[in-house]
């Protein structure tokens, strides 16, 4: 009887040993994933710099292309093909702040998506600690119901002599 007492014992502890494994190798991983959404939102608001640099050229853009039809203008006749050329600059600048704007927009979103991304594997790294700790509390639990049942099984041996 002890000899399947320990076999059904010797299972459930190197069961819970893998799950505690799996577990430790679980909250590792979330761990690793979590360090790396971190790194993906920094180099995600590194481009903030970039976008502003851009933003700023293109209003200056807008800008000179004003000032340029202002000039053309004053010309008269003689500035007209200047001011084909002022229209196309006012009208680069317009799409380049358009473009940073969408662009803006979309690393907003991907920064968001990776803050939830991040706040999700923060939850399972918790979870998988706790199920570390249960999984080690059953281990313990195994092991002393084992000495226990040995030491019963050692007492009814005495008892049947």
């Amino acid at each position: 009887m002890l000899g399947n007492w320990r076999s059904h014992l010797d299972v459930i502890a190197q069961t819970t040993s893998g799950l505690t494994a799996a577990s430790e190798q679980l909250a590792a991983s979330a761990t690793n994933l979590s360090g790396q959404a971190d790194s993906i939102s920094n180099n995600v608001k590194k481009t903030d710099v970039i976008l502003n640099l851009i933003k700023d050229v293109a209003a200056q853009t807008h800008l000179l292309g004003l000032n340029a039809a202002i000039e053309a203008a004053r010309a008269g006749d003689q500035g007209k093909g200047f001011n084909v050329v002022a229209e196309e600059i006012r009208k680069l600048a317009a799409r380049t702040t358009g473009s940073v704007k969408e662009i803006t927009d979309t690393l907003t979103m991907i920064r968001t998506a990776i803050d939830e991304l991040g706040e999700q594997i923060h939850q399972i790294a918790a979870v998988s600690e706790e199920q570390t700790a249960s999984v080690e509390e059953i281990s313990a639990s195994v092991g002393e119901i084992f000495h226990m049942s040995k030491a019963l099984y050692q007492i009814a041996e005495q008892l049947n002599k």
